[in-house]
């Protein structure tokens, strides 16, 4: 299982990327999709960070949150 640690690594690298992207001459075409699949990693990525662990679930059921 993926830890969250693990997710903000991958995290910093995919903003790497973004920033290159933003900083680096590209053709447009090429350039605004990588932009665009940057984005969208970005978002998964944030999207499983919030998501709460089997560790999270398991101390809720035992503290009835």
């Amino acid at each position: 299982m993926v830890n969250r640690n693990d997710l903000r690594e991958l995290r910093q690298v995919i903003e790497e990327a973004r920033i290159i992207l933003n900083t680096t001459a590209i053709p447009d075409s090429r350039a605004s999709r990588a932009k665009e699949l940057v984005s969208k990693a970005l978002t998964m990525t944030d999207g499983l960070i919030a998501r709460p662990t089997i560790a999270d679930a398991a101390k809720a059921r035992r503290t009835g949150r």
